[in-house]
Formats: structure tokens, sequence, C-alpha cells
């Protein structure tokens, strides 16, 4: 968001038709800001091939409540794959699985195959890990995540 003007919370909610939707999270806002925030939710209850409906409820804390507009979304084939976003970045990076995991293990090696960071992450309550760029210099780096025997790795602008 841009800006909060008391806001109390965003539920995540799914439908298969576009009609009928269910909450699938919830997350709590700011309530009131005048900076930009960012709120991740990632739907790990999916199936390959089937279209979803997704629309955002923002509830504020006297209770009005507003609805996005609605969102379709599908995973293919492939659909096994980690997303960085954004990408490229400049300060921080969101990684995202294609699965949930206790404890995923990152490791990030510059265009040359050098190590430049390892760092091992718990758990987030969104499926959503953030890690910090800030400090590497504009390029080209490999993001290799290991989370319960499964690899996955993608490329990553750094500006």
């Amino acid at each position: 968001t841009k800006a909060e003007i008391n806001t109390k919370s965003f539920i995540a909610e799914r439908s298969t038709d576009g009609v009928q939707f269910t909450a699938i999270g919830t997350l709590a806002a700011r309530g009131n800001s005048n900076q930009l925030s960012q709120y991740n939710f990632v739907d790990y209850n999916v199936t390959k091939g089937v279209w979803y409906y997704y629309r955002l409820r923002q509830v504020d804390i006297d209770g009005i409540e507003r609805v996005s507009e609605i969102r379709r979304a599908r995973i293919d084939e492939g659909g096994n794959k980690m997303v960085l976003q954004p990408n490229p970045a400049s300060a921080s990076v969101r990684v995202i699985l294609p699965l949930k995991h206790n404890t995923i293990s990152i490791s990030i090696t510059d265009a040359s195959g050098k190590t430049v960071m390892n760092q091992l992450m718990n758990n987030t309550a969104s499926g959503v890990y953030i890690v910090n760029i800030e400090s590497f210099a504009a390029g080209v780096y490999y993001i290799k995540a290991i989370a319960d025997g499964q690899a996955y790795v993608e490329k990553l602008v750094k500006k």
C-alpha cells in the first residue's frame, strides 16, 4: 500500500468459480501509515491446472470493508520453480518457494561462482523469505535455496 488510514487487516480470499470466495489467510495491517508497505501471502494449497480466483478484503478498524478486483491464476506444469521478487532488485529480494518448508538454506553466488552469502532461514507465516542484498555490487547473482532435500536455483540481477 502507498498509505493506510485506520486499516486493521487484509484477508486473502480464493474461489474456484469466481463467485463463492473463502478466506485463506489474514495479515495484520500497519493501521495508520504514510509509508510504502508491502504485504506477502502465498497460497500453497493449489492443484496444478486449476484456475483460481483471488481477491483481497481490506478491513478497517471501524469495521468498514473494501474488496479488491478479482485476479485469476493457474499453476501449470513447471510450477515447481522458486520465484524472486522483484528481479532486478536493489535493496532486498523476496524468495518464494513452491512448497512450504520448515527451514531453508539460501546461498548466493556471483557470476564468477564465488559465494557471497550463506544463510539459514526459519519458516515464515507468509512463506516468503526476505533476503537483504543492499550491500551487493550491481551485477548478476544466483540464488540457491535448499529445503527438505529439494534444490531451487534462480538468477537474480542486482541494480
